[in-house]
């Protein structure tokens, strides 16, 4: 079997930062970015899973695949199950943040993917990119992990804090480098932070939205605590934006 793992997700909590990074080293294959195969196999209108198989390179055992899609957060478990079924050793990770910095991040990307400019926005005018529904669930880790570990071993899943990474990113790269299976030195030589968000107007989520995202969040951030040790309940909420370079490839991948 070749492929060896599958980043969860979440977004903006530097999976694009990681990619660019896990796609430097020698030994590993991504077919592209995000391939969203699981998400879009189990609404029937993707490819077979005998495709998934030939483009991870199932025939070549040097060929270290995988994929990093953050719409994984999302997968119903049965389709996790039907991973796990046809991939039971596979290596998973999934990087966390704290969820109301998350959203906001997000949401400047958004603005910014539709031409936009965040700062510019009035209030009502940032409902829509900061409460919508499915943003706030990929928000909720303790129900994305309980997910998953219904159906998947804890020591198959590495768990990362964007907070960590950032500080600390050739840390993380040789944690994820023993998690997979791959020689670490290959990573840790790209593996610096470069944010381009200080060419960029920041500015704080108004106090509205934030207060309202903490309260939405209590229970999630309580049970994150409780369940897996990741405490995000004393969190000031979200700061201005600092770090749109990350998840938008922002890493140093100079020799």
């Amino acid at each position: 079997m070749a492929l060896r793992f599958i980043g969860i997700g979440a977004p903006k909590c530097a999976t694009t930062w990681t990619y660019r990074v896990l796609k430097e080293h020698p030994s590993v294959h991504f077919e592209e970015k995000e391939l969203n195969f699981w998400r879009r196999w189990s609404s029937k209108g993707g490819k077979s899973l005998e495709w998934y198989r030939r483009v991870m390179r199932d025939d070549d055992p040097h060929v270290v695949a995988g994929e990093i899609s953050p719409g994984n957060v999302r997968l119903p478990v049965e389709v996790i199950r039907a991973i796990r079924s046809g991939f039971p050793d596979v290596r998973l990770f999934l990087n966390v943040r704290e969820p109301v910095s998350r959203i906001w991040s997000r949401a400047a990307h958004a603005v910014q993917d539709e031409g936009g400019d965040i700062t510019t926005l009035g209030i009502a005018e940032l409902g829509p990119y900061l409460l919508a529904e499915a943003n706030i669930a990929m928000g909720d880790y303790a129900e994305i992990l309980d997910r998953w570990l219904s159906v998947f071993d804890p020591e198959q899943l590495l768990i990362s804090q964007f907070e960590d990474i950032t500080r600390e990113p050739a840390v993380y790269v040789r944690a994820l480098a023993a998690h997979i299976g791959i020689e670490a030195e290959p990573l840790v030589s790209c593996a610096a932070f470069h944010s381009r968000e200080a060419r960029r107007t920041t500015r704080a989520m108004p106090e509205v939205y934030r207060r309202l995202l903490r309260e939405q969040y209590h229970d999630a951030l309580v049970a994150l605590r409780d369940r897996y040790g990741i405490d995000y309940t004393g969190a000031a909420g979200a700061a201005p934006v600092t770090d749109a370079g990350v998840d938008s490839g922002g890493a140093d991948l100079s020799p």
